[in-house]
């Protein structure tokens, strides 16, 4: 398991990430962003996991999934810790084209 390098809150700085990796990071404040890009070489399906938060200061994000600087989609990620299904969720995206797509991660406003 990765843990993710600080400061990955922008495209420019954002953690470089491979397929079937395992990333931990931390939104140490409502301000903190955290920024992954992947690089794909085709056109295919990809699905993010995203497990429960270890501590109960939030759980819930938003994440924004981008290729270059178009938004290919966008939603919230609603997870309780304490309950009994800590298998997390499942966010699936297709990517059209080679390079690389950015995964904006961020607490949820609420």
């Amino acid at each position: 398991m990765t843990k993710e390098r600080e400061n990955n809150n922008n495209k420019i700085n954002a953690d470089q990430i491979s397929f079937d990796e395992s990333i931990t990071g931390n939104l140490s404040s409502r301000n903190d962003i955290d920024v992954f890009k992947v690089y794909v070489d085709q056109a295919m399906l990809l699905f993010l996991k995203l497990d429960p938060p270890v501590s109960s200061r939030t759980n819930s994000w938003d994440v924004v999934i981008k290729n270059s600087d178009d938004e290919i989609m966008s939603g919230k990620n609603d997870m309780n810790p304490i309950r009994e299904d800590k298998d997390g969720e499942y966010i699936f995206f297709a990517t059209t084209e080679p390079g690389f797509y950015y995964i904006y991660v961020s607490q949820d406003e609420q």
